[in-house]
């Protein structure tokens, strides 16, 4: 049973925007926070991209202006956003799925 109960309002925030950096790392370690042990322990040393590419991915995003630099951070444009909003229920955006790419 429960005895009593105290309501908090409190307020989420979103994660900062990215840097080139932190995409950078964030592309390095992708697969960190994945919930299943298996596909974790997969991605350990995968993440997305190699190390000779993971440059060249974002000056991508760049280029077809996905992103935009505002100041150090990088800002999603709206073609980025549309594009997101198609592939992020896709096979395509799991980092599990394309990660294992990386493997192959």
């Amino acid at each position: 049973p429960v005895k009593g109960c105290v309501t908090e309002q409190k307020q989420t925030r979103p994660r900062p925007l990215h840097t080139e950096s932190s995409l950078l790392a964030a592309m390095e370690t992708a697969g960190r926070e994945l919930s299943d042990e298996a596909e974790r322990e997969a991605m350990k040393d995968a993440g997305i991209g190699t190390p000779a590419t993971r440059a060249a991915i974002i000056e991508t995003l760049f280029a077809r202006e996905y992103v935009r630099r505002e100041k150090k951070s990088l800002v999603p444009t709206d073609k980025g956003l549309a594009v997101y909003a198609v592939v992020r229920d896709k096979k395509i955006a799991d980092v599990a799925m394309t990660g294992g790419w990386e493997l192959a």
